[in-house]
């Protein structure tokens, strides 16, 4: 018998999209956007976001798909930046790896690590690494998802730029959600 596997998400992610919502639109957008959430969706944020806290994925997407909705092209790039502004609030631990700033190399090697701290139920595996070049698996136990893939992409497209890779590149080459075999982030930057 199969057990049924949860996205689950650290509730730091949460806030740190609400506190780029707030910075981009404004605070009256944050209220704007949670209020256009379903009921069931809602109730995590009228109840207030725990830091340390697990939230399921079904509300961080929804959260996530409102936001692209109301303050994008609802074409999932408003995901993209919202995978960059997750990015932003991880640097500090993504730092502790090797200060002050390690290859970009070790970084992506200890990317499952890091996204292991950050979200259950899906994770990244490095396939393919190389100088310049990496290829990252997105491994979805929880069921497929297009926006988590392009948060996730997002989210790697920032961190190598905050840590010196210039001309960074980051494909979404297959995904699940898309009825693909597997979902794979091609990535690529010059050091």
């Amino acid at each position: 018998e199969a057990t049924q596997v949860t996205l689950l998400v650290r509730g730091s992610v949460v806030l740190a999209v609400l506190r780029f919502v707030g910075r981009r639109f404004g605070d009256r957008s944050v209220k704007e956007v949670i209020d256009g959430l379903e009921p069931a969706a809602r109730r995590p944020f009228d109840e207030g976001i725990d830091a340390d806290r697990w939230y399921t994925g079904e509300h961080f997407t929804a959260l996530a798909e409102r936001i692209d909705a109301v303050h994008g092209r609802d074409d999932l790039h408003g995901s993209v930046e919202l995978g960059r502004a997750i990015a932003e609030s991880a640097f500090e631990e993504m730092r502790k790896l090797r200060p002050p700033a390690p290859p970009i190399e070790l970084l992506l090697a200890e990317l499952p690590r890091i996204t292991r701290g950050l979200i259950q139920g899906a994770q990244t595996a490095v396939r393919r690494i190389g100088r310049g070049y990496a290829r990252i698996e997105l491994l979805e136990r929880a069921g497929p998802s297009l926006t988590l893939a392009v948060l996730v992409l997002g989210f790697v497209e920032r961190s190598l730029g905050r840590f010196g890779a210039g001309e960074v590149e980051v494909n979404l080459l297959s995904a699940r959600a898309l009825d693909d075999a597997e979902t794979l982030l091609d990535v690529s930057w010059i050091a």
